[in-house]
């Protein structure tokens, strides 16, 4: 899907993104200003726009990189231009120099003008989970009843979800084996003489002083991802870890990453 950005005062602006589900790719500037063969003359107020909504909103940013034809063929190293980390922790106009000037070092032979040539190129925003619908949000507007911000201020009736409402879901999945997760953990105790997360080495017992506690220790598939399993796919418990359930999630958000960089 091909969208216009629209500016804060929700009006679109002459920047055109790509989205699909888990990424928007802000398409390049070509052509000048004012001719016929000008295109996304107002890239650089729609990296702005992005930028800066990427900085409010809650959303689960994992890169952005340079995704021009030219240089397809490099790793996704050599074309990364900004990272989950510096989101947060960088305002948006030091993120839009900083962007830029990554933009302009992209695909560089001369190794002595980095921080010159072409800032308008073709650029690929990926993310942990986001819908379509999700994303045209972060297109559209800033604006609290449009946007999934975190920092948004919602009034006492806006806090409130109706849930609870039954739907019929069908889909395909893989079959998992019934009490291998639980002999996964009997296993364990015996060798280790108590649940705790192979990862972190969280001992959720001692640290919420709770026997109950043990709840927070999950089985992973560390040898192969249950949705890769062909049909009668054998699983040993040596090919399973005890993981803690936010080590567990981290795990698998960095599987999703890296088949998304892949």
């Amino acid at each position: 899907m091909e969208i216009q950005i629209f500016g804060d005062d929700e009006r679109p602006i002459d920047a055109l993104v790509e989205i699909k589900e888990n990424s928007l790719t802000l398409q390049s500037r070509g052509g000048t200003k004012g001719t016929s063969r000008a295109k996304n003359t107002d890239y650089s107020l729609g990296l702005r726009l992005l930028l800066k909504r990427l900085h409010e909103q809650g959303f689960d940013f994992i890169e952005a990189f340079v995704d021009s034809i030219r240089v397809q063929e490099l790793s996704l190293d050599d074309r990364r231009v900004l990272s989950v980390d510096e989101i947060d922790n960088t305002s948006t106009e030091q993120l839009f120099t900083l962007v830029s000037k990554r933009m302009q070092a992209v695909g560089k032979v001369d190794k002595t003008k980095l921080h010159t040539g072409n800032a308008n190129k073709r650029l690929k925003f990926s993310f942990f989970e986001a819908s379509v619908e999700d994303l045209l949000e972060l297109v559209k507007s800033t604006r609290a009843d449009h946007g999934l911000g975190r920092r948004s201020h919602l009034s006492s009736s806006e806090q409130i979800w109706t849930e609870g409402k039954p739907v019929l879901v069908s889909h395909l999945r893989r079959e998992r084996a019934g009490g291998l997760a639980r002999a996964k953990k009997e296993a364990f105790i015996r060798v280790n003489g108590k649940l705790f997360c192979e990862r972190c080495k969280l001992d959720p017992v001692a640290h919420y002083s709770d026997p109950v506690a043990e709840a927070c220790i999950e089985v992973h598939h560390s040898v192969t991802e249950v949705a890769n399993m062909l049909e009668g796919h054998m699983t040993r418990l040596e090919d399973l870890e005890c993981l803690c359930a936010n080590c567990h999630r981290l795990v698998h958000a960095i599987l999703k990453r890296d088949a998304l960089r892949s």
